[in-house]
């Protein structure tokens, strides 16, 4: 039933994030048909996106009520890893408890080889998700993981995404 559920709200949260690209990307292609300036325009403002903007997107999304207890985000600054040597920021969306459950089941399902096909749509649509926002981050090193509560206090990263990379690829096979 959980996963049920689960899978409920992650579909409508892809449903709502899907309809929120396409009326996105109508306006921009009409932006492309019009003058030059409106395409300046249109820079100048996702250049003006900020790092709250993208936290505030992605309670909105997995967390829309705002009074989840087993939902939080995190930014770190200055982490160090292979595709960052020189340091980044990284905004983690995590999850934990009953509303981690399903994805825990899920992922167990992909370790197990034995996930089904709409496990694998279900994955690809958080990490989908993820490479979405990201886009929308401020600059080109700050990164958007998303993880859930795999054992107490230890997080698993299921998507993890920056502006111009996707540190996990966002197709799952």
């Amino acid at each position: 039933m959980k996963k049920i559920s689960l899978y409920s709200f992650i579909t409508l949260s892809l449903v709502m994030l899907a309809a929120c690209s396409t009326t996105s990307n109508s306006g921009n292609t009409s932006a492309k048909e019009n003058s030059s300036s409106a395409t300046t325009t249109k820079k100048t403002k996702s250049a003006s996106t900020s790092q709250e903007d993208v936290i505030n997107e992605l309670k909105s999304i997995f967390d829309p009520n705002g009074n989840s207890k087993d939902f939080n985000i995190k930014v770190d600054k200055d982490v160090k890893d292979e595709a960052f040597p020189n340091g980044h920021t990284v905004i983690t969306a995590s999850i934990k408890g009953d509303t981690a459950a399903g994805t825990k089941e899920m992922m167990a399902a992909f370790d197990n080889k034995t996930a089904t096909e709409e496990d694998k749509q279900i994955l690809q649509g958080f990490r989908q998700t993820i490479a979405d926002i990201a886009q929308k981050l401020p600059d080109d090193t700050t990164t958007i993981a998303f993880s859930y509560e795999a054992s107490p206090n230890e997080y698993r990263v299921i998507a993890h995404s920056g502006k111009t990379k996707d540190i996990i690829p966002t197709t799952v096979k």
